[in-house]
């Protein structure tokens, strides 16, 4: 399940900044994957929003 937490402290593709970020962590939802041809793939999502902490 893909999530950005925003955490200072731990490596991710996303940082927070205290003017635009909340302390939840933000779901996200695969809308298409690309093969290419050097093997990789291309993931696109889209952005679902705060995830609630009762969700498992």
């Amino acid at each position: 399940m893909p999530v950005a937490d925003g955490e200072k402290y731990t490596h991710s593709l996303f940082e927070d900044d205290e003017n635009y970020s909340t302390p939840l962590p933000i779901g996200f939802s695969l809308t298409s994957g690309e093969p290419l041809e050097d093997g990789s793939v291309w993931m696109r999502y889209g952005v679902n929003g705060p995830v609630d902490a009762a969700t498992p």
